[in-house]
């Protein structure tokens, strides 16, 4: 093992439930992590929402929290970041600033490219702090160790589950504050909001895959109208709409016949809303109606 200390270390892309990454998520393993960041060094962790049952998801949390005194969730798109660090991490937007400001041409261009232009683009992604997370998983589920770990078995144990992201997220979206998430890290009411409803939006569940397209797609609909410069939101959008009226096209034939055909009347006129130059749409709308 280096003797070195770093200033930042990084884990990324392995699975718990993978033979040879389970022991990343351990207490020992954070432990040692700890021990080689240099006094305001900082420690990413990928942290998977997809093929983990929530129990398992919240044990890491609690076990990555049992390290480390400053630690951050973040939620992106389609997965979470835990960020560690020993001392308390500058995070004003203006500070955030000036330090994006001091980045090379070619830094910043990347960080471009995935939406990141500014302090608040990356306070945005914030859900969780250290005493958000303490609330959230209290002393509930066990601390993971090298001798004692569910995760190893995360395959396992979400057996049932078809896919655990709405699970796991519908877990964590009740201990969400937008508000305060504004208030406390400077960021403007509306960008917590809509990042907040993007969450919401892959956190439905129902049978019905037409039902969930539509009920995903009036709550990101709802966040891209509150920041239409987000990229994650705005892209996410596009997807949901095509597959919204790929679904429609396919059921609404079934649905004007069916006993209730008026429940398609409000996914008519969404679509519509959505796009209104599109010709199937206003034609279901108008075949709706009457």
């Amino acid at each position: 093992i280096s003797p070195r200390q770093y200033d930042v270390i990084t884990a990324d892309a392995t699975h718990p439930a993978a033979a040879e990454s389970w022991v990343l998520y351990t207490q020992e393993y954070y432990k040692l992590v700890k021990t080689k960041l240099t006094k305001k060094g900082v420690f990413a962790q990928w942290l998977p929402l997809h093929n983990m049952a929530p129990a398992d998801y919240l044990s890491v949390l609690r076990t990555f929290r049992s390290v480390f005194p400053e630690t951050l969730l973040l939620f992106t798109n389609r997965y979470t970041l835990l960020i560690g660090a020993k001392v308390k991490l500058p995070l004003a937007p203006s500070a955030l600033d000036q330090r994006l400001a001091g980045l090379n041409d070619t830094v910043r261009s990347d960080l471009k490219e995935i939406g990141v232009s500014n302090g608040q683009d990356v306070l945005k992604f914030i859900i969780f702090d250290g005493a958000g997370i303490d609330k959230l998983v209290g002393e509930n589920y066990p601390i993971l160790t090298d001798n004692h770990t569910s995760v190893e078995f995360a395959e396992l144990n979400r057996l049932g589950m078809e896919g655990t992201m709405p699970f796991i997220l519908a877990r964590l979206l009740p201990a969400i504050r937008p508000e305060a998430l504004a208030k406390q890290y400077g960021l403007a009411p509306q960008i917590a909001l809509a990042r907040a409803l993007f969450m919401r939006s892959k956190a439905i569940r129902t049978d019905d895959p037409l039902e969930r397209s539509f009920q995903t797609l009036r709550e990101v609909d709802q966040a891209s109208r509150l920041t239409p410069d987000d990229e994650d939101i705005a892209y996410y959008k596009q997807i949901a709409t095509l597959e919204f009226l790929d679904l429609l096209n396919a059921r609404y034939t079934q649905l004007l016949n069916s006993s209730s055909p008026q429940t398609l009347l409000p996914k008519a006129g969404f679509a519509v809303q959505l796009q209104p130059q599109n010709h199937f749409a206003q034609e279901l709308l108008r075949v709706t109606l009457l």
